[in-house]
């Protein structure tokens, strides 16, 4: 979307900005074919296409898109994108020759918005059926955005000459808007590139959360760090923010001071702003801000001013969309890197513990990974014998030191009796939470943060592996969890299946000591044959 958004500032020739509208486009949602259309009253023009055999008689084409058989009139009066399954069925006009002869099948229209202006559509062809989807409305109508913008900008420079040189300023100003995917510098781009397309002695940049507007940027202000970070309720009648809220377009004030109390306050220039302008940041239909300008002036601000701070405010909303997801993106793939690694470590040990039949030996190795990957010298993985009712300390590390403890039943209401009634882990992420759990063991320090979750097989609980942290709260999230109950898991499957490989031997040792002793006795080796291969089975 944004090398989009830069190739379709490249130019600000009318007819090549349509192409590269129709080239663009395709990189962004897929067609067979593909028009562009301006908004002309009551008609629609066809002014561009790609994928027409005949092109040059669509062309110039004007229809009244509020006749019944044509889906224009959905997409103009909604001014959202329009799906339709299967055009050619529902409406009848598509099947003449100048529309497709009824091959077009899938439809989507989508309107071209210049802030709350509607100027024309982009109808997107497929002949298979159903095909496009929300998705495909979703960027259609982003890249949309930007169309718009490109074509609006293109009309003014070729209007006049004055147009010209404000939409030049408006392209500099996108190109530059686009040029950091850093929110922060976003911000002092917006800043400092208005100044460019309208004059201010003070200007603020201001994100909508909720019922709130937060000042996340400004210029001008001798007091800003009093002022970023600021939060109001734009609904409050004592500030002009609400009309630009409710309204979404510029809101033009000749002497804010006389009209509106608070901006007689320090906070707010004393009294000295008369002239006011607040543009709405506006991503598609969607609000996510505004942007006010100030001038020492009374009545300062005119039409052709909300018209350009507008169409920068556009391009703005965009580059602080983009930042945004460009933030998100960049969450997304450290969650896709910790999940790789996450899985790398749950690969090699699994690896590991197929080739270990011994009890004690896929204790250790699991133990010493998970020192390893977690990078902490306090551990424990423990045994429960259920038969006893006993608690075995198998691996059991303290400050990088190993310790040994003798089997005991688990402590009622203690940690592991928890984990044993719930089937649940148990998280803590400071020293009062750890105590509440459980009690510490003997000759033990209290722990900061920590981890217990169970070992489970076929449903019953045969111990449990505990991560603990003596500098640090919190010190365990989401992905220590994720990764701490695939290898429990894996654990369990390896020590119940170490288990009934000793159940085997030992079975099997008791069948070839009969037959020692019985000099052969089939009919005694036959029965322990079963015992060992039910064993097996098992």
């Amino acid at each position: 979307m944004r090398a989009a958004a830069q190739s379709l500032g490249s130019t600000l020739s009318l007819r090549e900005v349509f192409e590269l509208i129709l080239s663009e486009l395709r990189k962004v949602v897929p067609y067979d074919s593909c028009s562009v259309q301006q908004l002309d009253g009551d008609s629609m023009v066809i002014v561009g296409g790609h994928g027409f055999p005949n092109l040059d008689e669509l062309l110039g084409n004007r229809f009244d898109w509020r006749g019944p058989d044509d889906p224009a009139g959905d997409v103009v009066r909604r001014r959202e994108p329009v799906i339709i399954a299967d055009v050619s069925a529902r409406f009848e006009h598509f099947k003449d020759e100048t529309h497709g002869q009824g091959r077009v099948h899938g439809w989507l229209g989508v309107p071209l918005l210049f802030g709350e202006q509607l100027i024309g559509m982009l109808t997107l062809d497929k002949l298979e059926m159903d095909f496009y989807t929300a998705e495909h409305a979703h960027m259609a109508q982003a890249f949309a955005t930007q169309a718009a913008t490109a074509i609006e900008n293109a009309r003014l420079f070729e209007t006049e000459k004055i147009a010209r040189q404000q939409a030049e300023t408006l392209r500099s100003a996108a190109l530059a808007l686009g040029s950091t995917l850093s929110l922060q510098g976003v911000f002092e781009l917006i800043l400092s590139e208005l100044r460019k397309v309208v004059p201010y002695d003070s200007c603020s940049v201001q994100q909508l959360d909720g019922d709130s507007m937060v000042i996340v940027g400004g210029h001008g202000f001798p007091n800003l760090d009093e002022l970023l970070g600021n939060r109001f309720d734009w609904r409050g009648p004592d500030d002009p923010a609400g009309d630009v809220v409710r309204r979404r377009e510029p809101v033009m004030i000749a002497d804010v001071s006389a009209r509106f109390e608070h901006f007689k306050d320090e906070t707010h220039g004393q009294g000295r702003v008369h002239g006011w302008m607040g543009v709405p940041l506006l991503f598609g239909e969607r609000m996510i801000g505004m942007i006010t300008l100030d001038k020492l002036e009374k009545d300062f601000y005119t039409a052709e001013h909300a018209h350009m701070a507008q169409a920068f405010a556009t391009q703005a909303a965009t580059a602080i969309e983009n930042a945004r997801l460009f933030d998100e993106t960049q969450r997304l793939l450290k969650i896709t890197e910790e999940r790789a690694q996450e899985l790398a470590i749950i690969n090699s040990v699994q690896a590991a513990l197929a080739a270990k039949l011994d009890f004690q030996a896929i204790v250790d190795l699991v133990g010493d990974k998970l020192r390893e990957v977690l990078d902490t010298g306090d551990i424990g993985i423990r045994w429960y014998d259920s038969e006893a009712n006993l608690l075995q300390y198998l691996y059991e590390y303290e400050h990088g030191e190993r310790l040994s403890f003798p089997a005991e039943p688990p402590a009622p209401d203690g940690q592991f009796d928890k984990i044993l009634k719930t089937h649940k882990h148990l998280v803590w992420g400071t020293v009062e939470e750890g105590n509440m759990i459980s009690p510490n063991l003997p000759g033990t320090d209290a722990s900061r943060s920590g981890v217990s979750l169970p070992i489970i097989s076929s449903d019953r609980i045969i111990g449990n592996i505990i991560i603990e942290n003596y500098e640090r709260d919190h010190a365990y999230g989401e992905s220590e969890l994720r990764l701490l109950t695939t290898i429990s898991a894996s654990l369990g499957t390896a020590l119940e299946n170490a288990r009934l490989f000793d159940e085997t031997q030992r079975l099997l040792k008791i069948t070839e000591e009969r037959e020692r002793r019985t000099g052969g006795d089939q009919q005694c080796a036959s029965r322990v044959s079963c015992e060992v291969g039910h064993a097996s089975h098992l």
